[in-house]
């Protein structure tokens, strides 16, 4: 059997926060730490309370809403994948008539050019009937360029970024009381991390 949980009222959550207030925003000695040391230890231990108190209040919502999830996971998993794949067959079929209306196009400008107007009007026509079939319901298809590196070494400097994800992994792996390896461009500084560890408590 659980031990229950005793939660602070709304009442005595106004007086904690009330108190809190009054706390030194900057403490300068060992008995502002203390005493804020107390309100954290306080507030975590209530925080995790309400966070145990949640969960458990919530488990059999939970539980209902997955069972429900569950019985419609498989058909709805099929039925995204075929949409997507369905989608995609038809923006390729939509793409090939594209280009085949502006070979009809281009093929009916050479007729009209050359003076052959019969073959010219069949050429028109089979363009108009291609530009008819359009795209289904739900299709978008657009041509786009896309960018392809093929040699790094000759891209200009001001589209190259600097990979900060590695210099900051490198501080990062450099203990506080030695000095990071020298990069040039970069600058090293050093900060604080406070962490707030909350025990038995999950988000």
């Amino acid at each position: 059997m659980t031990n229950a949980i005793i939660l602070a009222t709304p009442e005595q959550i106004e007086q904690t926060r009330a108190v809190v207030s009054t706390l030194p925003p900057v403490i300068s000695d060992d008995a502002s730490a203390q005493l804020t040391r107390n309100w954290l230890t306080c507030c975590q231990t209530e925080l995790a309370n309400r966070t145990a108190d949640r969960q458990e209040r919530s488990r059999p919502h939970l539980d209902a809403l997955e069972t429900i999830r569950a019985e419609y996971r498989a058909e709805d998993n099929w039925l995204d994948a075929t949409i997507t794949l369905l989608k995609s067959r038809l923006g390729h079929y939509e793409l090939a008539c594209q280009q085949l209306q502006r070979e009809a196009f281009a093929r009916a400008a050479q007729a009209h050019e050359a003076g052959d107007h019969i073959a010219a009007r069949v050429e028109i026509a089979t363009s108009n009937e291609l530009a008819r079939s359009g795209a289904p319901p739900g299709v978008s298809v657009r041509e786009v360029w896309r960018a392809e590196i093929v040699d790094a070494s000759l891209v200009p400097r001001e589209w190259c970024a600097p990979d900060e994800k590695r210099i900051n992994a490198v501080a990062k792996a450099t203990a506080a009381n030695d000095n990071p390896p020298p990069i040039a461009g970069v600058r090293y500084v050093k900060g604080a991390i406070v962490a707030n560890k909350r025990k038995g408590t999950s988000k």
